[in-house]
């Protein structure tokens, strides 16, 4: 899933984002800090996250999110078990 703070710009001044898993939770997942991202993706993510019966529009909008790229520019982080 994904979590929004704004599709609107933020001042990313003092902005801070705790989240709270277990250690086998943490080793499964990853979060993704996206900064900028272009407006047509916005629009995509926006219709296929539409609650009710599924429709054409929302499936073709998830089918493009599944299968492209989304160009943003984020970063990564996640935790990976030490291999030793």
């Amino acid at each position: 899933g994904e979590f929004w703070l704004s599709k609107e710009p933020v001042d990313q001044k003092n902005l801070y984002l705790n989240c709270s898993s277990t250690v086998a939770q943490a080793l499964t997942m990853c979060i993704v800090f996206r900064f900028s991202c272009p407006q047509d993706y916005l629009q995509l993510i926006g219709q296929a996250a539409t609650e009710g019966s599924p429709s054409n529009e929302k499936r073709e909008a998830a089918a493009v999110l599944r299968e492209w790229h989304i160009p943003a520019n984020g970063v990564v982080m996640g935790i990976e078990p030490d291999p030793r």
